[in-house]
């Protein structure tokens, strides 16, 4: 269930860098810090995941996590955005 909410998470990240002003340049910054995100998001939630593991959390807690704290800085580029 974490797999397609993490999809739905990374694409509304992906929002704020589309609807920011292109007149404002700054083209390739954008398209820099949509990948950094990115592979942010594959690092901590790989990290999350075998820090469950290691510790003995709860695979809820591995696989929800990095997913809610994504969806949190969504959730403020969308604010700032808007």
């Amino acid at each position: 269930l974490s797999g397609p909410f993490s999809i739905m998470v990374m694409m509304a990240l992906a929002v704020p860098f589309v609807f920011a002003s292109s007149r404002a340049g700054g083209v390739g910054l954008r398209l820099l810090a949509g990948i950094a995100l990115g592979l942010a998001f594959f690092v901590v939630s790989r990290i999350v995941a075998y820090f469950g593991l290691l510790h003995g959390l709860p695979p809820v807690i591995g696989a929800w996590l990095p997913s809610l704290l994504f969806l949190g800085a969504a959730v403020l580029l969308l604010r700032r955005v808007g």
